[in-house]
């Protein structure tokens, strides 16, 4: 009864052979899928946690360097240029007796500031003192009015700054002219703005 036939024990060791050959089967493939998933992993470069566009943009920022770079140099060296047709210019100390005066004046809102508003108060015989900015570009846009204010006998002077004439008249931008218009109302500023054209007449001489 303990016996088992040859049959048995052959069909019982197939069965047997086939359940290892399966499940070695299973094992290789495992180990082949490892091994393929590791060979993915070494060979694929770490891109994690990096921005696709870090080259696109450092080259953007050099060439924003550039340009800034670029520009800066252009504007100090146009703001640097004092025209040869400016004349007269006054020196730095009495540009800063001028830039405060007009300061003043602005306090009093009797500054005219702009080419066209300047004509107008020439044509009014309002202007009293006509300053004019020696790096004004271009400046031919200029050059007529020193013209209208000797015909109309008025003084006139260059200050060598586009940008500190507009600060002293209470604006960020350049001004290229502006004038002073004291009325008889305004007359609190008549002894400094006759002391300052007296100093500019002299630079004619």
């Amino acid at each position: 009864m303990n016996i088992i036939s040859s049959g048995a024990k052959t069909g019982f060791s197939g069965s047997a052979g086939g359940l290892d050959d399966a499940g070695t089967s299973k094992q290789k493939n495992v180990r082949e899928t490892q091994g393929n998933k590791h060979a993915m992993t070494r060979d694929t470069p770490d891109t994690e946690g990096q921005p696709a566009n870090r080259k696109v943009a450092k080259v953007t920022k050099q060439q924003a360097a550039n340009v800034l770079l670029k520009t800066d140099d252009s504007f100090c060296a146009a703001d640097s240029d004092i025209s040869p047709k400016a004349f007269p210019v006054a020196p730095p100390d009495l540009t800063v007796e001028i830039l405060n005066l007009v300061n003043q004046a602005q306090n009093y809102k009797i500054v005219k500031k702009g080419i066209n508003e300047v004509i107008k108060a020439l044509d009014r015989q309002n202007a009293t003192l006509v300053i004019l900015a020696a790096n004004f570009k271009p400046i031919e846009s200029l050059l007529h009015l020193p013209l209208k204010c000797e015909e109309m006998n008025v003084p006139y002077v260059y200050v060598e700054d586009k940008h500190s004439l507009g600060r002293s008249t209470g604006i960020t931008r350049p001004v290229g002219a502006c004038c002073i218009a004291i009325t008889p109302t305004h007359t609190h500023l008549s002894p400094l703005t006759e002391t300052i054209i007296n100093k500019v007449e002299k630079l004619l001489i």
